[in-house]
């Protein structure tokens, strides 16, 4: 039986339980999420949650990859809680996304069950099954909501069915646009061919039909996707005349980013969760968004803010990084050490790798000698403390990684005078 928390708002009872949990320690924080996260409806549970959104981003934790949790992925930028939602704004309240999964549920039939074994036991950290089952999801999602379908379990979220009726055709116009921004998004990322007016018509066609708030939407969603998607329009900026119109949503769609990243937790968030492989481009992304911003403003506040911002991105870039540097690196190498087991020298590599990406991504910004003092640390740990435990190549082959190959050519010239041991 699927258990759910009575669907009531925010009662002094809830408080109690917000502030408790917020205080409460990490472990016991997992043990709560992980109880809340077997529940299809959570309720008030969504009230707990949204206190403590920042201390999970900070935990990493993996999430399951629930129905209504894959159909919103790629809306996520969108989606804020309820006290911070009006209707005019261009935005989903976090308190109406169960409700519309189940309507868009309803309406798949029988493909819903195929969608819903496809992700079972994945958990959002699973790009592949994202890819795989969001691709079934996300446009068969955009033509049940396009069709206004009476909403399914509506009454749970507090709010009249005509928000329902406001906010299913803007989701629907979004998750239509949703294919062709990712097509772009793709290219600009290979870097391949230029972008081109045309490529950006399907992002762009009908835009002038859209309800202003959609436009900001969808603008919200291709300047998250490719930050500087005003420099793809500016390029085009006699043809037809679209620029302008799209231009204006971009002002307001970079408002909201600046909002959202200036918001406590709203830059660390982006950066602290996920993966260590996925960091890299999450600091790449969020760069470049600010990098838009700090070309695009004129006033001074607005370019101080940006500036502030960029401060935020180098400390919590450099803190992951020697998170991680310890977790995903010196812990496992201790291991090594310890048993004398070398199988772990792909995920020490590997490691090494990812931690450079995020360097090579976040040293444009700051935090360069931290980088370098806790690379030669790495370097040093491995010369002094490895020998006799692994190999001259695996050492040599750390060390390359880690601070170059002018270093490892050395110590592998000072063990084997040229001969492989």
């Amino acid at each position: 039986m699927t258990r759910s928390i009575p669907p009531v708002g925010p009662t002094h009872a809830v408080n109690d339980i917000r502030r408790s949990l917020a205080a409460t320690e990490n472990e016991k924080l997992k043990r709560v999420v992980a109880v809340l996260d077997t529940m299809e409806v959570r309720g008030s549970a969504d009230h707990v949650l949204n206190a403590i959104r920042p201390r999970l981003h900070q935990l990493r934790l993996p999430r399951p990859l629930r129905f209504a949790r894959l159909l919103f992925m790629p809306l996520d930028t969108l989606i804020v809680n309820v006290s911070k939602w009006k209707q005019s704004d261009p935005t989903v309240p976090r308190t109406t996304l169960v409700a519309i999964a189940h309507t868009v549920r309803a309406g798949l039939g029988s493909r819903a069950t195929e969608i819903g074994a496809l992700i079972s036991g994945c958990t959002t950290d699973n790009t592949a099954c994202v890819e795989q089952a969001g691709a079934m999801l996300w446009p068969a999602a955009a033509e049940i909501l396009a069709a206004r379908p009476a909403p399914v379990g509506w009454g749970e979220t507090g709010m009249p069915v005509s928000i329902f009726h406001a906010l299913a055709p803007a989701i629907a116009m979004v998750l239509q646009r949703l294919p062709a921004l990712r097509d772009l998004a793709a290219r600009c990322r290979d870097g391949v061919l230029e972008p081109n007016f045309e490529m950006l018509q399907g992002v762009c066609e009908g835009f002038e039909t859209l309800p202003s708030t959609v436009q900001v939407m969808v603008m919200t969603l291709a300047m998250n996707e490719i930050p500087d998607f005003t420099r793809l329009l500016d390029s085009t900026a006699s043809q037809r005349g679209k620029p302008s119109l799209l231009l204006r949503a971009c002002d307001q769609a970079r408002e909201r980013h600046l909002m959202r990243l200036s918001a406590p937790g709203g830059i660390e968030g982006a950066v602290v969760t996920g993966h260590l492989s996925m960091v890299a481009s999450q600091v790449r992304r969020i760069a470049g968004l600010l990098a838009e911003m700090q070309a695009s403003y004129q006033l001074k506040e607005q370019r101080a803010a940006v500036q502030a911002l960029f401060g935020r991105l180098d400390a919590c870039c450099q803190n992951r990084f020697a998170e991680d540097m310890t977790g995903q690196f010196l812990t496992p190498l201790r291991y090594v050490l310890a048993t004398g087991d070398c199988a772990a020298q792909p995920q020490l590599e590997s490691a090494i790798r990812q931690l450079r990406n995020l360097e090579t991504e976040a040293r444009s910004f700051g935090g360069g000698p931290v980088y370098d003092r806790l690379l030669r640390a790495a370097a040093d740990n491995i010369v002094t403390n490895c020998r006799g435990v692994m190999g001259t190549t695996q050492r040599v082959r750390l060390i390359e990684l880690l601070v170059g190959s002018d270093e490892a050519a050395a110590l592998w010239e000072s063990e084997t005078d040229g001969a492989e041991s």
